[in-house]
């Protein structure tokens, strides 16, 4: 085994999205399913134990790996008819249009991408991928956005069908594993691939860290389904325990960006200047008492932690027109270059555990559904630090990482390899789908070596 990944099961993880398509159309036999995903699992466990990387995962709450935000408005139905309207792909009406939100949320669509009529009865299938059909943008970025609520009712019955799978397969209630928790217990809300993605892990022994964000105030109901979950309560998974899982309050941070001249109110930015983010730093406090005011402050906080959760500032993100530099922040690094001692082989034979096989390396790698492949709206601000900068002038000196951010462009080209978009109809469906993600980042970003900036 090595750090670099099973090649061959990477190669493969395209034909699986393909399937995965074919099984929301209904297009999949039972018998090749079977087969699919035995082959999926053992080349996605040999591809994942045989990396050594610290990983440290960042999953978004609200429509990540929970369906149904009761406090904020949204039911169950309301969240799962948005998730298929933001897949449900529509030609824009003029080529004058770009795919960018403020071109696109005033148009009004007639047809959906391959053509045909939004009106009709007949849709094509969901188009999930992070690239976009020319000349397409998601329903749910146009004027329609005020009816994705009621989508399977209205231009989107065509995929009732769907609603009704993906409604099922979140329900934990199966004639094999029935719950003994209430019918509103945030386990009936949350995805069953984010805690097998966890029971893998744990099982593979990978040294890792869940690091929870919202911008919402859901930490509460995530961190009870997670400690009931870590306390052997989950339906699907009622012998796995792991008390390091469990979420305690003093585990919770709020995260706001603050201005770094105190006598300046913070306003809403009109300008396009990829400085902007200079004026601001990221800082966590805990009962209103700041405990991480530096970059280097809050990774090392995180990184101490197995379990932690953050409620990031919207209000911020907002007020600065929804630019990456202002949303949720992730840390990156590059990996060490290959031939580094950081970068640990095993034998065959040696169990690969956090204890006899560590790497240095500390993988940041962020889950949201609301990332885009557009340079002026997305959720995640990229905090980048070059380890070539770091001590060169006296190595000695303890290390002070510094970090910079992204623009939106450069924030792009971080997609795959530390912020992911979510496609949550995949997630609901396909339980592997996190841990593909994850065993293709590190994959990318080993290969990689340097990035597109």
């Amino acid at each position: 085994k090595s750090f670099i990944l099973n090649n061959n099961y990477i190669s493969k993880q395209y034909s699986k999205t393909s399937n995965l398509r074919h099984k929301m159309n209904g297009r999949m036999n039972a018998h090749d399913e079977n087969n699919d995903d035995k082959n999926e699992e053992s080349e996605l466990l040999s591809s994942l134990s045989s990396s050594t990387s610290r990983l440290i995962l960042h999953f978004d709450i609200n429509e990540t790996i929970l369906v149904g935000d009761e406090a904020g408005g949204d039911t169950r139905e309301d969240c799962l008819n948005k998730m298929i309207a933001k897949s449900a792909f529509v030609q824009l009406p003029s080529p004058r249009i770009h795919s960018t939100l403020e071109h696109t949320e005033q148009a009004v669509p007639k047809h959906w991408y391959d053509g045909s009529p939004i009106s009709g009865d007949n849709a094509p299938s969901l188009h999930t991928d992070w690239d976009w059909p020319q000349g397409c943008c998601p329903y749910y970025r146009t004027s329609f956005k005020k009816r994705a609520k009621q989508f399977t009712s209205t231009d989107g019955k065509a995929y009732l069908p769907l609603y009704h799978q993906l409604d099922q397969a979140l329900s934990h209630r199966t004639s094999h594993h029935q719950s003994a928790l209430p019918n509103d217990h945030p386990f009936h809300h949350m995805l069953p691939s984010f805690f097998h993605t966890l029971y893998t892990l744990h099982h593979l022994k990978r040294n890792y860290t869940v690091v929870l964000r919202t911008f919402g105030t859901d930490l509460q109901d995530v961190a009870l389904a997670i400690s009931d979950f870590a306390r052997g309560k989950h339906p699907l998974y009622p012998h796995f325990t792991d008390a390091s899982l469990i979420l305690h309050n003093e585990s919770l941070f709020r995260g706001r960006w603050i201005c770094n001249d105190p006598t300046t109110t913070i306003t809403t930015s009109t300008s396009s200047c990829d400085d902007e983010y200079k004026k601001y730093h990221y800082q966590l406090s805990q009962n209103e008492i700041v405990i991480a005011r530096t970059d280097d402050d809050i990774v090392q906080l995180l990184e101490s932690k197995k379990i932690c959760g953050i409620q990031d500032d919207y209000p911020f993100w907002s007020q600065q027109n929804c630019v990456p530099w202002a949303g949720k922040p992730v840390w990156v690094t590059p990996p060490p270059p290959p031939q580094s001692s950081s970068l640990v082989t095993t034998t065959p034979n040696t169990e690969l555990s956090a204890d006899n096989a560590k790497s240095d390396y500390h993988h940041h790698v962020f889950f949201d559904d609301n990332i885009h492949n557009d340079p002026t709206d997305s959720i995640v601000a990229v905090r980048y630090c070059d380890n070539n900068d770091i001590n060169k002038t006296n190595p000695r000196e303890e290390k002070k990482k510094m970090f910079t951010s992204l623009n939106g462009k450069d924030t792009i080209c971080m997609q795959g390899k530390h912020v992911v978009r979510v496609p949550t109809i995949d997630a609901i469906l396909d339980k592997y789908w996190f841990l593909r993600q994850i065993a293709l980042a590190e994959k990318k970003v080993v290969e990689d070596g340097s990035y597109c900036f």
